[in-house]
C-alpha cells in the first residue's frame, strides 16, 4: 500500500439518540481508542458524533465516494459506535 495516508477511518460515534433510547454512557473510549488505534497504523481518521440514520446513510455514500478518497486513498473504512438497536434502520441486501 503505497498512499499516504495508507486508508481513511470514518468513525461514527453515537453517544445521544431520540426516540427514548438511553444514551450510550462512556461511548467517547471506544471512539478514542478507535481513533487511536488507526492513526498509530497511519490512516487519516475523520469522526462525526451523533448523526441520525438518515445523516448516517448519506455521510457514508458520500464520503465513501468523494474524488479525492478514490485519488489518494487505498482503503476506506467506517467503524460505528452506537446501540445495536441503531441498526434496525439499515436492513442489508445483498
Amino acid at each position: 500500500m503505497e498512499s499516504s495516508p495508507r486508508g481513511l477511518m470514518l468513525i461514527i460515534n453515537n453517544e445521544r439518540f431520540s426516540g427514548g433510547l438511553e444514551t450510550r454512557q462512556g461511548s467517547h473510549v471506544d471512539r478514542d481508542e478507535l481513533r487511536r488505534l488507526f492513526l498509530k497504523l497511519g490512516w487519516g481518521v475523520e469522526v462525526r458524533e451523533n448523526l441520525t440514520a438518515m445523516v448516517t446513510h448519506l455521510y457514508i455514500s458520500v464520503f465513501s465516494t468523494a474524488m479525492v478518497t478514490h485519488l489518494y486513498i487505498s482503503i476506506f473504512s467506517t467503524a460505528m459506535v452506537t446501540h445495536l438497536y441503531f441498526f434496525t434502520y439499515f436492513p442489508l441486501s445483498w
